[in-house]
């Protein structure tokens, strides 16, 4: 059948062209289709698509609702989906803080499969906290290699895991009813980071020496005998036995004397054990030494040589049976047996000491020995037997005797993969005869000028391995170590021997490799040589695979290292054998403390005459290490608290010693061990620095995931911080030559002909043979044909030279040339050196060969360092070996040497802890400096001193004023600012002045001795360049004098102050035309007035968005109107400092309107203040305190009863003046008395202007408003519906014109600015009929007005209101009422009134009606009232038959502040335009404009329009008291006029209005407390904005002046 095969390849659905149409390669319509992109023949094919499915919720196999995705790869070629989830969210994404109840998983799905795996997640036996994942540190890359999935987050270091070992190992686990397959494989950082753990400790060449002895047959029991044992006489055991039998390890109970021949150690065990085997009882056997007997040796072995340096080999003469005289032949190792001591052969198994030697005799001596012994005839007897000699020894002897020889090892992990090189060991190298010259070495070295034995002698290394855990393969996956190997003088780094898996220790912190000088099997390429440490980054934020390698990008390649530590060098002797001292309140042994050197490397010592530059290294726990770091002690000795000597700088010289220095035991030529450098640490490495300074510090490692960071971001899980440390040294001083000479003759030999040129002491003579003639070359430069003589420059050190002069000199001795050297300044043949006649040929007897004419060497030297011993006229010269040292060649690479000194941070700080008195910071340090400090203010609180593994409760701390030192202060910047600061010292129990930024500390007392810093100078925070610079971050360095100089270093920022604007005044102006400057604004950017102009610097303003477009604002502050401008305005302007910090102004602009001045200024007064139902008060805004109380009269009677009248002063008080007059009425029986109280109060004290003065008072400007309010709580329950409780307050605000005819005593009526009379009478009524029968609520308590000026309450029917003349008190227009009515049939609450009267005084500044400039009083007499006048005669003031009754006290029964008052009266005053003291509502701020409804049509009466209804129009007007009402505009600007010129029914209209919210000034202060506006009073409003007032307009808006009414409401 046909077949048609079509490929997409084009990829492209087609809908356009009909469908035969189409081009090869589209396709009309596709669902669910994918398009081969394969390689293969089916490349173009259609594939399905599958669909999505739900498989499972992540949060049902995790059992936690809070996990979210932060990463997903999916494997296509695997068919599986990896899934990276947390339910952690980072606060802060800059600080990364670990969380340690974080829970992060890595789950993978296999699509075809369907097993979904838990790679790494929390488990019943794992938390997974350490993942450290963060939702806002999503995986930016992952990929898979092979088996090998990597992710990398930017978080974190790289990581990777691998996938089949996770999923081989998982298992079902429960999780919330559901069955996870879990895998356990992973569970530390240390497992699954791409870098690798580092090995960052050196292999130890130390080992325990023990005793060993072989059994002597096969036995059970708890006695062994040892045949020829180590242990007695040589080691003590009581601990341990192990064989290839004996595991159990018994303790060991005694050890017995050895006994018969051969010898027998009979060795008491703890339990009975079985050892040997059916055949063969001889086996080896161990015995560990006793703790207090422990001793320590070299594992850098000789097991070739039978014999030690000082031994030798002889044959028994004869037999000899528990004899104590053997004798020997001539010994086969000629001159060896002088200084034997110890015999030892396969009979004489005890090692007895040698008492006497005889002399040679027929070729034979006689021993006389310690102990009887057994021997045979001819048998060989070794001296000073060598106890590492292995006769089976499998490895080549002579392979290591020309090699310097350095061993480290390496890890590798189970993905293959390979840490880096641990440290390598110091050269494993001891000479042969361990350096010492024997019986006839010295001549022989003279005469060949070489050191035969100077050849290594190891031939057998016990590299003790450390391991980092006792369980290295589950802990960190490691398989295998390499044993590394690395000769001085070559290129190449190999393998030894690896160590597998199966080869490596449980249960143990070390493994021994036993090396054999064998040779190693593979060569590491060139990369592994310069591998100091995983070149993986620290973060990266990219991640891919090229080519089967792993790419980062954008990644951070390394931490920042500390700057300085603060160490000590010096160079001293070995110290003695020691594994380290305990850490603090444990038994375990520190391991930075120890001290082996002097065991494993037992001739090594550290070269003389050479400087030494000494760093540190710190290496995180993957290897990454930081650059050298040295220390911040420059200059000065410091003395060493272990006794040593003197320690220096990171630059070390160390000297030759002098011959004093060897009269110690320790440095005699006989027991000293060799030098070493020492360093002593004086502060802890730090855990955290200023990550200003330092960005990129990681602090300390911490492996323990339980532990969160500090509230500050330091301390806790840290797997990335600073590890490892490592002690490296440069040397420039490098090859240098020994010379080896036939004695040094000083001064000229014996027999030169004529006279002596130069004394002795004074110059000196060497024989120059072989090699020595080249390592004390000539200078030939310039060099003739049939030269003989040549000049030289070299400069040798003497080191080894003959004693005494010619025949005397029978030893040599060491040589102390301190500094200084001698000068080679000739070399030349004997003969033309010394001027010897070819004729007279001489021989010298002082000069070695002096027969061949050999070159010799003319030396200059100085008395005082003289070397070599003077030639003898009688006897021939004794040549004894003397040694020269030449100065060494110096090197120019700049390089810093690896050291085997190694250790853990964490054990560095702890012994540094633990060893030294350490100051290590400062308590309570807190630099608190600000912009605003003044010259001599305390920029810090007490601190004090802190000593480490101190507990500081309180602290512990120095004494003395001089402990602490400031140093120097230096901003980021790198300016030095020392001299800005200085530092004051408070002893303990000083009682502390103030000051402080910490005010609370005034007056306290200091527990401990302290300091602070203070200013000396301003400090401005700023410019701009120099905040980015640094300049305001300081760092404070202290000293202190006692504590090993401790370096302390703190730091602190200078805090900015916000700037202020200065004269941040409201902007009113009567107008402002275009192009206008009206107003220039002014600043301080926080620092103190007396800091000068500078306090103005930097300064920038500008307008605030959202202000009026009219106003341009300058930086420099420079307000300018762009248009012709009035009106009420929106205008905040803004000053920014060099920091940003902000200052605000609203300006509130207003062009119109004229503020009051601020003699007038603005108050307050209430009952407390002096207004009482039994006294007076007047009120005073005046420019003359002394004539404002005239005589001029009241329209009220001031004395309506004997003894109560106002009684003033003639002259003001400053403030208030209160006076008492004491009445007694003796009318009634018994007699009653009171006191009346009249209060005089001067405004001067409310005055705004900045110097309060008199004569600015009254009003000279602007418009003021004078507000009385007065409110009666009804005092009883009435009996009737008529009876009432009411007052009247008699009230006059009078005003007199300075400049007016009759001044000062032309008071009058004061007017208003619509040129009103400004008098107080009216009625306001709160009746219980208003509610209907619910009762009066809220606002309802405070109904309106409903009597005007010219009415009044009839006070005429009481007799007791009327005064002798029959003229009724008070007027109705100057009464202020008050009345309640609430019968008792009623049963409700009791009702409360208010009346108010406002007036507006000064400047008519709208209308221009005229201004009334000058002095105002305000007089307010005590109230009349009463309850109920149809019956009741409980007035407030009685008359001639009662008192005054105590419930109408404004503070009730209780007295001033007492509960129960029943009338309470208040005075407020200020700029009527401008009213802060009404601002009740908390707005920050004083309308410009205020907001009404005003009736949606005119009347022709004012009483139509106040009960007209409804209120839909908004309009603006610019007063806020209704009465004052100039104009109405229909925007909150006030520009557009408000008109209602199609509804107009009269020529002047009246309109109602009110305000529309509340609580606003105009809804509760500018009402008057008027009436409501609905006739229906049953169901009368209860807010204030319901409160109506009335007026007539014209077509603009405008109101007809003096037409502003309230309502004449029903009584």
């Amino acid at each position: 059948m046909a077949e048609v095969k079509n490929a997409f390849i084009n990829s492209k659905m087609n809908q356009d062209l009909d469908g035969r149409l189409l081009p090869s390669g589209q396709y009309r319509e596709g669902v669910n289709i994918q398009v081969s992109k394969s390689e293969g023949p089916d490349v173009g094919a259609l594939e399905n698509v599958r669909g999505n499915q739900l498989i499972a919720s992540f949060r049902s196999l995790t059992n936690n609702d809070k996990v979210e995705v932060i990463g997903e790869y999916t494997d296509v070629s695997n068919n599986t989906i990896y899934v990276f989830l947390t339910d952690y969210t980072d606060p802060s994404k800059q600080s990364q803080k670990y969380k340690n109840d974080a829970r992060n998983y890595i789950f993978s799905y296999n699509i075809s499969t369907e097993d979904v795996i838990q790679l790494i997640g929390n488990t019943a036996t794992n938390t997974s906290s350490w993942l450290n994942f963060s939702t806002t540190n999503p995986i930016y890359a992952i990929n898979v290699l092979e088996d090998l999935l990597f992710w990398t987050d930017n978080r974190n270091q790289p990581r990777k895991l691998n996938i089949s070992k996770a999923t081989f190992t998982a298992s079902l686990a429960p999780v919330a009813g559901l069955n996870v397959l879990q895998s356990n494989y992973y569970t530390t950082e240390d497992q699954i980071s791409v870098a690798k753990l580092y090995p960052y400790e050196c292999i130890n060449l130390y080992r325990l020496n023990v005793g060993k002895g072989r059994s002597n047959s096969v036995y059970t029991g708890t006695v062994i005998n040892i045949l020829n044992s180590t242990l007695s006489g040589e080691i003590k055991v009581d601990s341990v036995v192990s064989s290839t039998s004996i595991t159990s390890s018994p303790t060991v109970v005694s050890v017995a004397d050895a006994t018969g021949s051969p010898l027998i150690t009979a060795v008491t065990i703890s339990t009975s054990q079985t050892w040997g085997s059916a055949t063969n009882g001889s086996e080896l056997i161990t015995f560990t030494p006793a703790t207090a007997d422990k001793t320590y040796s070299t594992s850098m072995l000789d097991v070739v040589s039978k014999y030690l340096p000082n031994g030798g080999l002889a044959t028994a003469n004869g037999t000899g049976t528990s004899a104590t005289t053997i004798t020997i032949n001539e010994p086969i190792q000629e001159g060896q047996y002088n200084v034997g001591a110890i015999l030892s052969s396969s009979s004489i198994g005890d090692s007895p000491a040698i008492v006497t030697i005889g002399a040679l005799a027929a070729g034979v001596r006689s021993l006389v020995l310690d102990k009887p012994v057994t021997w045979s005839n001819d048998q060989i007897i070794t001296f000073n037997a060598n106890p590492n000699y292995n006769a089976a020894y499998p490895g080549d002897p002579d392979y290591l005797r020309f090699k310097f020889v350095r061993f480290s090892y390496r890890y590798k992990f189970d993905d293959g993969e390979y840490s880096p090189y641990a440290p390598f060991t110091q050269a494993a190298f001891i000479p042969q005869q361990d350096g010492y010259f024997l019986e006839g070495d010295e001549d022989d070295t003279f005469r060949s000028t070489v050191v035969d034995f100077m050849q290594n002698k190891v031939n057998q290394v016990i590299l003790n391995i450390p391991l980092p855990s006792t369980n290295i393969v589950d802990d960190y996956k490691i398989q295998e170590i390499d044993i590394i190997y690395k000769e001085s003088d070559g290129l190449a780094v190999t393998v030894l021997d690896t160590i597998l898996r199966s080869q490596l220790p449980l249960n143990a912190n070390f493994i021994d490799y036993d090396y054999q000088s064998r040779k190693p099997f593979k060569t590491l390429p060139e990369s592994g040589l310069v591998r100091v440490y995983d070149k993986v980054p620290v973060k990266a934020f990219s991640q891919e695979i090229s080519g089967n390698r792993v790419i980062y990008g954008n990644f951070q390649d390394k931490h920042t290292p500390p700057n300085q530590l603060n160490y000590n060098v010096g160079a001293f002797s070995k110290s003695d054998f020691s594994l380290g001292t305990t850490y603090p309140t444990t038994t375990t042994i520190n391991p930075t403390t120890k001290t082996t050197s002097v065991a494993e490397y037992p001739v090594h010592t550290l070269k003389q005459n050479r400087n030494y530059q000494v760093g540190v290294v710190l290496s995180d726990r993957f290897g990454r290490s930081s650059t050298v770091i040295l220390s911040s002690v420059n200059n000065g000795d410091v003395l060493d608290t272990s006794g040593f000597g003197s320690f220096g700088g990171a630059t070390y010289f160390h000297p030759y010693k002098n011959y004093s220095d060897v009269s110690s035991e320790i440095e005699k030529i006989s027991t000293w061990a060799g030098d070493a450098l020492k360093v002593q640490f004086n502060t802890r490495i730090p855990s955290t620095v200023n990550q200003n300074d330092l960005p990129g510090y990681p602090g300390l490692y911490n492996g323990d995931i339980t532990q969160n960071p500090n509230t500050d971001g330091t301390g806790g899980y840290n797997p990335l911080g600073w590890y490892s440390y490592k002690i490296v040294v440069k040397q420039f001083e490098q090859e240098y030559y020994n010379v080896y000479l036939p004695g040094i003759l000083n001064g000229y030999p014996n027999g030169t002909v004529g006279t002596i040129p130069d004394p002795v002491n004074t110059t000196a003579f060497i024989t120059l043979i072989n090699d020595n003639i080249n390592k004390v070359p000539r200078d030939l430069s310039e060099v003739g044909p049939e030269q003989k003589q040549y000049r030289s420059s070299v400069q040798l050190y003497g080191r080894v030279t003959p004693n005494g002069n010619g025949a005397t000199t029978d030893f040599n001795e060491q040589f102390y040339p301190g500094t200084q050297s001698n000068t080679v300044n000739t070399i030349g043949e004997q003969d033309f050196v010394l001027g010897n006649d070819a004729a007279t040929l001489i021989d010298y007897t002082d000069v070695y060969q002096t027969i061949s004419n050999p070159y010799l060497g003319r030396i200059t030297q100085t008395p005082n360092n003289a070397i070599g011993s003077a030639s003898s006229a009688t006897t021939p010269y004794n040549f004894f070996l003397g040694v020269y040292e030449t100065n060494p060649t110096e090197s120019r690479i700049n390089i810093f040497w690896e050291t085997s000194t190694t250790g853990l941070i964490s054990d560095l700080n702890l012994a540094i802890d633990s060893s030294t008195t350490q100051i290590d910071g400062l308590y309570e340090f807190s630099y608190q400096g600000k912009e605003s400090d003044n010259i001599g203010d305390y920029v810090t609180n007490p601190f004090a001193l802190q000593i480490t593994n101190t507990v500081l409760s309180p602290p512990v701390l120095s004494s003395g004023q001089t402990e602490l030192v400031l140093t120097s202060v230096i901003t980021r910047g790198g300016t030095t600012i020392t001299g800005k600061f200085t530092l004051d010292y408070f002893p303990k129990d000083t009682i502390l002045p103030s000051g402080f930024p910490d005010s609370n500390l005034d007056g306290t007392t200091l527990a401990y001795d302290s300091y602070a810093l203070k200013t000396t100078t301003y400090f401005y925070y700023g410019p701009a360049d120099q905040i980015a610079a640094g300049q305001m971050q300081y760092d404070f360095n202290f000293n202190t004098i006692n504590y090993n100089n401790s370096e302390i270093n703190v730091e602190g920022t200078l805090q900015n102050v916000n700037p202020v604007i200065t004269n941040c005044t409201p902007l009113i102006l009567t107008e402002a035309l275009a192009n206008t400057v009206v107003k220039t604004m002014t600043a301080t950017n926080g620092m103190p007035a007396g800091a000068g102009a500078v306090n103005t610097s930097n300064l920038v303003f500008s307008k605030v968005a959202g202000s009026s477009v009219n106003f341009d604002v300058s930086s420099a502050g420079v307000i300018t109107v762009n248009q012709d401008t009035f009106g009420v305005f929106d205008l905040s302007v803004q000053v920014a400092d060099a920091d940003g910090a902000t200052d605000t102004c609203n300006l509130a602009p207003i062009f119109g309107e004229k503020p009051v001045n601020c003699g007038f200024g603005q108050g307050g007064f209430s009952n407390a203040s002096g207004v009482d139902n039994t006294g007076s008060l007047s009120v005073y805004w005046t420019s003359d305190a002394t004539n404002s109380v005239a005589s001029t009269p009241l329209s009220f009677n001031t004395n309506p009863f004997a003894d109560t009248d106002l009684d003033l002063s003639s002259t003001l008080p400053s403030v208030q003046e209160v006076k008492s007059k004491n009445v007694t009425n003796t009318a009634v029986t018994p007699n009653e008395s009171g006191v009346f109280y009249n209060t005089s109060y001067n405004t001067l004290i409310n005055s705004l202007c900045s110097v309060k003065a008199q004569s600015d008072g009254g009003i000279t400007s602007g418009t003021g408003f004078i507000r009385v309010e007065v409110t009666l709580n009804q005092a009883g329950v009435e009996t009737t519906a008529s009876d009432s409780t009411f007052f009247g307050y008699p009230i006059e605000l009078q005003y007199r014109n300075r400049t007016g005819v009759g001044y000062p005593n032309n008071w009058v009526t004061a007017r208003d600015i619509e040129g009103n009379l400004c008098t107080f009478g009216g009625t306001n009524k709160n009746a219980y009929f208003y509610y209907g029968q619910t009762g009066p609520t809220g606002d309802a308590q405070l109904t309106g007005f409903i009597r005007n000026k010219s009415q009044s309450e009839d006070f005429y029917n009481y007799d007791d209101y009327i005064d002798t003349s029959g003229v009724p008190t008070p007027l109705p227009s100057t009464t202020l009422e008050g009345l309640v009515r609430m019968p008792s049939a009623q049963t409700r609450d009791g009702l409360t009134v208010k009346a108010v009267k406002n007036f507006a005084v000064g400047e008519s500044q709208f209308y221009g009606q005229g201004n009334y400039f000058g002095d105002y009083r305000l007089i307010i007499r005590y109230p009349y009232a009463a309850v109920s006048p149809s019956g009741y005669t409980d007035y407030i003031v009685l008359g001639y038959n009662q008192w005054p009754a105590t419930r109408w006290s404004s503070t009730g029964a209780g007295g001033a502040g007492g509960a129960g008052g029943t009338i309470n009266a208040s005075v407020k005053w200020g700029d009527f335009y401008y009213p802060d003291n009404l601002n009740t509502s908390g707005a920050t701020e004083i309308p410009s404009s205020y907001e009404y409804f005003v009736s949606n049509t005119g009347f022709s009466n004012s009483n139509a329009a106040l009960i007209s209804s409804p209120f839909n129009t908004r309009v603006f007007a610019r007063e806020w008291d209704m009465k004052y009402i100039s104009q109405f505009y229909r925007d909150e600007a006030l520009q557009v006029k408000w008109n209602d010129s199609g509804n107009i029914t009269s020529s002047l209209p009246w309109y109602s209005y009110r305000p529309i919210s509340s609580p606003t000034i105009n809804a509760e202060s500018g009402t008057q407390n008027a009436a409501t506006g609905v006739s229906n009073v049953v169901n009368q409003y209860t807010d204030n904005i319901y409160r109506q007032w009335t007026a007539q307009f014209n077509s603009d808006g405008k109101k007809r002046l003096g037409s502003s009414t309230t309502i004449p409401a029903t009584v």
